[in-house]
């Protein structure tokens, strides 16, 4: 298709301008799989190979390396929201050392999970339903410092006021 073809076009255009963009890895992914859908397997491996090997821990690389990727972090994604889940709701029922033990494991059983913020900020607010009030006022200002791009660092500042 011609849009194909331009798309083909463009992306590698912006490569040979720009080498070094914020757009590298998806230019790449882009420029593998469109010339893979137009039977050009030697020009698809030249991208799939750039990608893998400047790029190896993307999510791109991973997807290239292994079809099912996408449905694996799916997998792990539902592992953790019910893991969150069940440990909120451990708080909900006043068991705060359980829901702060649980919290703490979800660095170790899920790194670098998406709602480590939250845990965090949950694993604060256990802290003050069952501890002194100077380590909940450490664990808010913790929150604060680790999540200043979530919307739970708004919480734990609304949390620290009162």
């Amino acid at each position: 298709m011609m849009d194909d073809i331009a798309a083909i076009k463009t992306y590698e255009e912006l490569m040979e301008r720009y080498p070094d963009n914020e757009y590298t890895i998806s230019c790449y992914y882009q420029l593998y799989r469109l010339y893979m859908e137009k039977g050009n397997i030697a020009k698809s491996n030249y991208y799939k190979n750039k990608l893998i090997k400047q790029f190896p821990d993307s999510d791109y690389a991973k997807l290239i390396q292994n079809p099912d990727y996408i449905k694996q972090l799916l997998a792990d994604q539902n592992k953790i929201e019910k893991y969150y889940n069940k440990t909120y709701k451990v708080f909900k029922h006043n068991q705060f050392p359980l829901a702060i033990n649980r919290c703490e494991r979800a660095d170790s059983l899920f790194p670098k999970n998406k709602l480590k913020a939250k845990f965090d900020y949950l694993r604060a607010l256990s802290i003050g339903k069952s501890q002194d009030i100077s380590l909940f006022e450490a664990a808010l200002k913790d929150v604060v410092s680790n999540h200043p791009n979530d919307e739970v660092k708004l919480e734990a500042e609304k949390t620290l006021v009162l």
